[in-house]
């Protein structure tokens, strides 16, 4: 008995022993790759993203990802900013074809004239790029069913609020880094777009025709203005506008697919930075209506037009661009817009790069998918819009539009299987604007009078 007794005390103090034995065992290599993995992003150029990582309830966290080679061969030179290769232009040569055959075929200048432009005058090699241009354009618009739940759900709406008020603060944080004047700052942030209910929409209907995310005056139900103060403004953000954005993320190498756990990982962290951005570039139009209201006497503060008041205005700072859009007034407010959102692009893309600690290849890498790739063909669009508008003075290029849906597209064929994608291209005449403010980003002696102007 008492031997008995004995060995079932040794049995069960060796099952004890085994059980802390393989605990510590299962700790021990735990740890061991928890400092493996760190040890190994220490070793390596790398920059902090902040990532979600509890929901409902929005997180922001630091972690580590790794630059990847594309963004360091670019860096050295090897990827050529100045090529054009796989680069969609199919606007462009839209743009170009149409100018062209209204100048070369002698239009007469007189608006009652029909556009001298034929069906005849398009190969189906252009046509069926039209086809093509549009099909992505539209795919590229359309949020895919497996990703609606981090678009377009209750959740996600959520989370996108969230990051949106986090980066209004970081761009608040930012500004005051940068020194930027105090009035400017304040004024912005306390009246032109603080972080409240009423100064952000979500949209997160899945429709291609959404346009980009926007700022606009706070309105009532039926539209007007609230208390007919153009001092406010509300941030209207689409989710299609959001995915978009997170693809060319995606697409643009800045954040290296191989440090991705997984493609659920990979879209919420493209969709954070996507909705970083587009926030940054909205911000930046308040903060240049925030200016032009300190800057206006104070019974034209709330006025729509208060830069034609101020002292002084982002608006009126040189431009290297100056385009002849056809005649004095639709120069005034083209080439202003062209300059407002040019200078959007650039402060946007300057505190995102500080908020996620780009390296120098990183941003030169998020430029390139954004902007530069583009210059030349930005080029070439003011140069045509110029060379129209020089030989047809007092036909303004906005109205090109219009006149070739009336004078060209509208005779073809319903049944034509070719006039929905140009119906759809000559649309984008409307954002000519956008695409030269993309592709011709502000230079040194721009970026420098900026500054100069924000730290008065």
């Amino acid at each position: 008995m008492i031997v008995n007794k004995i060995l079932q005390i040794i049995f069960r103090t060796l099952s004890l022993f085994s059980v802390i034995a393989l605990s510590l065992s299962i700790l021990g290599f735990v740890a061991l790759r928890v400092n493996w993995r760190l040890f190994y992003w220490d070793k390596e150029d790398s920059f902090n993203v902040p990532t979600v990582t509890v929901y409902p309830t929005t997180q922001i966290v630091p972690s580590n990802i790794v630059i990847n080679s594309d963004a360091r061969s670019l860096a050295d030179g090897s990827i050529n900013l100045n090529s054009t290769d796989n680069v969609n232009n199919t606007f462009f040569n839209y743009a170009q074809k149409t100018l062209g055959l209204i100048i070369n075929n002698n239009w007469s200048g007189n608006i009652t004239d029909l556009f001298p432009i034929n069906y005849s005058d398009f190969s189906k090699t252009e046509l069926d790029s039209y086809t093509e241009w549009m099909n992505n354009s539209i795919r590229s618009k359309t949020i895919p069913n497996d990703l609606l739940n981090i678009y377009t759900s209750s959740n996600s709406i959520v989370q996108i609020k969230q990051i949106v008020n986090i980066a209004q603060s970081e761009y608040f944080k930012y500004l005051k880094a940068a020194k930027v004047n105090q009035d400017f700052i304040n004024e912005l942030e306390t009246n032109t777009l603080p972080i409240t209910v009423e100064t952000l929409s979500i949209d997160h209907q899945n429709l291609y025709s959404n346009p980009q995310s926007y700022v606009d005056f706070i309105k009532n139900d039926k539209g007007e203005i609230i208390n007919n103060d153009f001092s406010k403004l509300t941030m209207i953000i689409y989710s299609t506008d959001i995915y978009k954005t997170s693809i060319e993320i995606e697409e643009s190498g800045v954040v290296p697919k191989s440090q991705y756990l997984n493609d659920n990982e990979k879209h919420i962290l493209s969709r954070e930075i996507a909705i970083r951005y587009i926030v940054y570039k909205q911000m930046t139009a308040g903060l240049q209506r925030a200016i032009d209201t300190v800057n206006s006497p104070e019974k034209y503060k709330h006025e729509k037009d208060s830069y034609l008041k101020a002292s002084s205005s982002l608006s009126g700072l040189q431009s290297s661009v100056d385009i002849n859009w056809g005649g004095l007034i639709y120069n005034q407010i083209n080439n202003r817009t062209l300059l407002l959102k040019r200078q959007q692009n650039y402060l946007s893309t300057e505190v995102l790069s500080s908020v996620y600690k780009f390296a120098t290849g990183q941003k030169e890498l998020f430029r390139y998918k954004f902007f530069d790739r583009y210059s030349i063909l930005g080029t070439r669009l003011a140069e045509s819009i110029n060379i129209f508008n020089d030989s047809y003075s007092k036909f303004p290029y906005d109205n090109i539009k219009g006149k070739i849906l009336s004078d060209f597209i509208s005779t073809i064929n319903i049944k034509n299987i070719y006039k929905s994608s140009i119906l759809f291209i000559n649309n984008e005449y409307t954002f000519s604007i956008d695409y030269i403010a993309c592709y011709v980003p502000l230079n040194e002696a721009e970026i420098n009078e900026f500054w100069g102007f924000l730290k008065i």
